[in-house]
């Protein structure tokens, strides 16, 4: 993922979708958790880092549903 956050990716592959399924596990939190792992470099505002993840799982939906 790049843009104004430079090569930062935001989340981690399919590691993202997992932290979701925990129980109190939010994008916000994960944002957070984001941005402390890169404290001192470009990052994604929120807002940016919430449409790039919803990018991101609907090609995961995408392969789900080309593979049925």
């Amino acid at each position: 993922m790049r843009g104004a956050a430079g090569n930062c990716r935001p989340y981690r592959d399919l590691s993202i979708n997992r932290e979701l399924r925990r129980k109190g596990v939010t994008l916000q939190l994960l944002w957070e958790e984001y941005l402390a792992a890169h404290a001192g470099q470009p990052t994604y505002r929120y807002t940016q880092f919430v449409e790039h993840y919803r990018r991101y799982a609907q090609t995961l939906t995408d392969l789900t549903d080309a593979s049925i």
